[in-house]
């Protein structure tokens, strides 16, 4: 087995209690070896300057992109213009991440009903909606955790520890 020394401290800072870690590291495992299964959605909260982007950043580089060139298989949207009429933007995407100070319920609402869907439409500008098996998997980013009390369709909530920033070399 291949040790990433670099990689496993930064994971350790940012889940420091070893239950979180070990299901952020099934949760993107399940991603990269399965894609076309999608997982209940991952919310993960923090304050804002731990390292949620990062995570994501880092989550993005380890899936690639579909083929050199194209789009990422991770991509991240705005909370405030998802609905479930316009899918364009996600389906076929791998992870999907949102990222919001506070994600608005109406968002929640969306992706609780695009979840429970094994085939969603897709719909683009200019184009014929088609039919596809849904794939997604969606990872919730936010500074506060009230919003996500109410929320049943979630996989588990993980609050982040703070990155400690490593003096440059």
């Amino acid at each position: 087995m291949i040790e990433f020394p670099s990689v496993t401290k930064f994971l350790n800072e940012l889940f420091p209690i070893e239950e979180d870690r070990k299901t952020i590291i099934h949760y993107m495992r399940q991603s990269i070896m399965y894609p076309c299964i999608a997982q209940l959605p991952l919310c993960l909260v923090g304050t804002p300057g731990c390292g949620k982007s990062l995570f994501i950043d880092l989550f993005k580089n380890i899936l690639g992109f579909y083929y050199p060139g194209t789009y990422s298989q991770l991509q991240i949207i705005d909370p405030f213009r998802l609905h479930s009429g316009f899918t364009y933007p996600w389906a076929g995407r791998n992870v999907v991440a949102i990222e919001a100070d506070e994600i608005p319920q109406c968002t929640l609402d969306v992706i609780s009903e695009i979840v429970e869907k094994k085939e969603i439409e897709v719909t683009a500008k200019n184009q014929h909606p088609y039919m596809t098996t849904n794939t997604t998997t969606w990872i919730l980013l936010s500074n506060k955790t009230k919003n996500f009390n109410n929320f049943n369709a979630l996989h588990s909530t993980i609050k982040l520890g703070k990155i400690t920033p490593s003096p440059l070399i």
